[in-house]
C-alpha cells in the first residue's frame, strides 16, 4: 500500500538581535572584560551568541567547565536589513569569548568596525 503525505510548507526561521544595531562594534566590544558572566556579556551585547564549543574537566575536587561562544555577521539576518542600508553594515565581523565555569577568561574579535 502506497501512502500519500501531504506536503508540508517550509517555515524560514530568523534570528533577530534585540538590539537596534546589526553588529558589534570596537567600542561596545571594549567594553566586555575578563571576570565577567555570560549573562552580563549578552546584556551588553543584546543577543545570545552560538555556542561553538563545550568541555567538561575534572581535576581532583576541581570541575572547569569551558564553553567559548561565537557572535558574527552570520547571527544577523539579512531580511532585517533593506539593501538600501547593506553597504553600511560591515559583513565580516566576529567575537569569540571563552568562559571557564561562567567568568570570561578570553576574547578575541575579527574585523570589528569603529
Amino acid at each position: 500500500m502506497l501512502r500519500v503525505f501531504p506536503h508540508h510548507r517550509q517555515i524560514d526561521v530568523q534570528i533577530h538581535p534585540s538590539r537596534s544595531q546589526s553588529e558589534i562594534k570596537r567600542d561596545l566590544y571594549n567594553s566586555i572584560s575578563p571576570g565577567m558572566s555570560y549573562d552580563e556579556v549578552r546584556n551588553i551585547i543584546g543577543w545570545d551568541g552560538i555556542l561553538i564549543y563545550e568541555h567538561e574537566v575534572n581535576y581532583s575536587d576541581t570541575k572547569i567547565h569551558e564553553k567559548i561562544y561565537q557572535w558574527s555577521h552570520q547571527d544577523i539576518s539579512a531580511g532585517e536589513h533593506s539593501l538600501s542600508n547593506a553597504g553600511e553594515i560591515n559583513p565580516y565581523w566576529s567575537v569569540t569569548l571563552q568562559f571557564q565555569n561562567d567568568i570570561l577568561i578570553n576574547k578575541s574579535s575579527l574585523n570589528l568596525a569603529p
